[in-house]
């Protein structure tokens, strides 16, 4: 793994005591009062102590002293540059001459004072939206004032309107951004267009997607030959519809990704252009940029080439029906039979190579959501990933890999056809040399999480071993490794997964630890991510000559805002998924659930529930009658008489509440123990 080396030495070596440096960037507050400082421009996070956090909140850009304390280090924030958060989604609570409102975002622990105005009727519960009039100080609270009324806490489908409104998602596009897509979706590929493009219709080609799926951004062809193999990956040429400094462009750039709630998402790009033109639609001709990777026997990348091309998809498959298929519960004719035979034995000789190479396998289940007609929630279920899922998943893992490498080529001074372990020589030909790319990086682990993470699998029986003195993308998939079996492997693994890094985007390529890989960028969703959108111009511009006007500082300033809507994103999923579960548990109070305790605290223990892979509280109250005792430092809670609850025990337990401002659900065990 050469990842290390390729790294820049961001620490710079041992830093004598109280050393300091001054730094500007964001600021990620955690619910407990401390947070964390994400430099400008990229590096490690810094750890902000809640004592040195004032006068910053959650999502202000700051000037802080870096710190050196005991060797390690610490920020101070210094001064507030930009406040980050502008709006506050929270609920209504009357007062005799003004309202509180209190925030769902336990990142601002600030309740707003807000006047009441003539004509107000709101009633409490109410949730609403206020724009922060006065930031807290130490003489002040927080002053807020309505902007937007949304509805009462009781209203069916007020979670939706909660996370879209908090997080800043529109679900509506502006006129002139519409018209901009709706005139762009009437320029199919017809005869006549294809000037400049390869021709790639004769290849048999598929989509393999979600059953629900409504836009196909990317299909693939496969042929095994005498000496090895030939992967085809064909992604939507979006980059052809949309240019740059478009308002359709801007409102791309501004959203930055596709967000994903249980019933419905939030596309980057209208419909027009996402489900029509830009979707790679069976029996349909679409322009296409493609990648050919030649493989060995033995799976080992020998070449790759790429193609503007047209393409027509043949089939439009989905992952059920391919797993169906491969597992001889489903029958097709003998193209789409052998294509998806060919694809699963690719899939396996690729996927045995990274493991070699130490590409970690972050294989958990999702939560799946079932509703009826009438939008109620009527099951939750934990969903594995099938031999199709894993095979779109390698195949685009391969093609933004050679993407990324080819881009560090060409962003390299010095030998352009560079070799080395997983290095790829390409035969498409390189006309131009010193511009950015847009990679997409995930840095090594916080060592203080993994001694954290180590200690808990130690409690859970799983032979962690010795904690090397540098972590290895090895090493961690020897610890994933070593929890299978194990009751609480999904738990083990989870933890594990939040001990890492959080990927993103840069134009500094530090490689990607999780991968293993030395060179990774995002190539193959250019319809949901915008990064995706650049890679596409960059390859345009760059080896197929097309006049696009691509400046450094443009995405520099598209990898930041990337990652920042990419963790946006993440969050408003994450939270909407905790809200439905938490309306699941309330409908279906009479249910038992199956978990283990795995955190015990001084006033009660969580626990994760299997059935719907979310963690809830069991306070030491709702225990059995008698004398509980905690010893957090041990793990356990006990009685006298020696019954315990302790880390890593299966409990049965029942939902008694939920906790909405804090999006906590409350159990009790379901047989009582005496």
């Amino acid at each position: 793994m050469k990842i290390d080396k390729r790294r820049k030495d961001r620490g710079g070596g041992k830093k004598p005591e109280g050393s300091c440096l001054t730094l500007t960037g964001c600021i990620t507050a955690h619910p407990d009062g401390y947070a964390f400082f994400m430099p400008d421009g990229g590096g490690e996070d810094i750890f902000v102590p809640a004592s040195k956090l004032y006068p910053a909140i959650h999502g202000d850009r700051v000037k802080i002293k870096k710190i050196f304390l005991r060797g390690r280090p610490e920020g101070h924030v210094v001064s507030v540059l930009e406040h980050g958060l502008g709006i506050i989604v929270g609920r209504i609570e009357i007062r005799r001459g003004y309202y509180n409102v209190a925030p769902f975002n336990r990142r601002f622990p600030y309740t707003l004072f807000v006047r009441k105005k003539d004509g107000d009727n709101y009633r409490d519960g109410d949730i609403v939206v206020c724009g922060i009039k006065r930031y807290p100080d130490r003489k002040n609270g927080a002053e807020g004032e309505i902007t937007k009324h949304l509805g009462n806490i009781e209203n069916k489908g007020i979670e939706n309107l909660i996370v879209i409104n908090k997080y800043g998602l529109t679900r509506e596009f502006s006129a002139k951004v519409s018209a901009q897509a709706d005139e762009a979706a009437q320029s199919l590929p017809v005869k006549g267009e294809n000037k400049g493009r390869t021709d790639l219709r004769g290849l048999f080609t598929v989509t393999i997607d979600g059953e629900t799926a409504r836009d196909f951004d990317d299909a693939i062809s496969v042929k095994k030959c005498k000496d090895g193999w030939t992967l085809y990956v064909h992604i939507a040429d979006v980059a052809h519809y949309i240019r740059p400094g478009a308002e359709l462009d801007e409102e791309a750039y501004r959203r930055g990704t596709s967000v994903y709630f249980p019933e419905f998402a939030i596309p980057m790009l209208p419909e027009a252009l996402s489900n029509n033109v830009c979707s790679l639609c069976p029996e349909e001709d679409r322009f296409a940029v493609s990648v050919k990777i030649k493989y060995s026997k033995t799976g080992e990348r020998l070449g790759c080439s790429f193609y503007n091309a047209v393409i027509r998809s043949d089939r439009r498959l989905t992952y059920g029906y391919v797993n169906e298929l491969l597992a001889g519960r489903e029958v097709s004719d003998r193209k789409v039979t052998t294509l998806a035979q060919k694809s699963a034995e690719l899939m396996e000789i690729i996927s045995n190579r990274r493991r070699k190479q130490g590409a970690i396998d972050f294989d958990l289940p999702e939560a799946e959501f079932c509703f009826d007609k009438n939008g109620e929630i009527t099951d939750i279920f934990p969903e594995e990933r099938g031999i199709s899922e894993r095979i779109i998943e390698n195949f685009m893992i391969e093609a933004n890999e050679a993407a990324a490498e080819l881009l560090e080529i060409k962003t390299s001074e010095g030998n352009p056809r560079r070799k080395g372990r997983g290095r790829l020589q390409t035969d498409t030909p390189a006309n131009a040399k010193g511009f950015a790319a847009i990679f997409r990086v995930h840095d090594s682990p916080d060592m203080g999480k993994i001694y954290q993470w180590v200690k808990y699998a130690r409690i859970f029986g799983v032979p962690a071993g010795k904690i090397p003195g540098k972590i290895e993308p090895q090493t961690v998939q020897r610890w994933f490794a070593a929890t299978e079996g194990n009751s609480c492997s999904y738990l083990l693994k989870s933890m594990l997964v939040r001990s890492m890094q959080r990927a993103g985007y840069s134009c500094e390529n530090i490689g990607h630890f999780g991968l293993a890989s030395d060179c990774y960028t995002h190539f193959t969703s250019p319809i949901r991510r915008y990064p995706d959108l650049i890679v596409h111009r960059l390859l345009k511009r760059h080896l197929f000559g097309e006049s696009i006007d691509i400046p450094a500082s443009y995405v520099k300033s598209a990898a930041m805002r990337s990652s920042a809507t990419e963790r946006s994103s993440e969050d408003a999923e994450r939270e909407i998924s905790l809200y439905k579960k938490l309306i699941y548990l309330q409908n279906n109070a009479e249910n038992v659930y199956d978990a283990y305790i795995n955190r015990v605290t001084a006033d009660g223990f969580y626990v994760f529930l299997e059935k719907l892979l979310m963690t809830g509280f069991v306070d030491i109250a709702a225990l059995p009658k008698g004398r509980w005792f905690a010893d957090p430092g041990s793990c356990v809670i006990y009685k006298r008489n020696g019954f315990a609850y302790k880390l890593g025990d299966h409990v049965r337990i029942n939902w008694i509440s939920s906790d909405w401002d804090r999006l906590e659900a409350l159990f009790a065990p379901a047989h009582l123990k005496n």
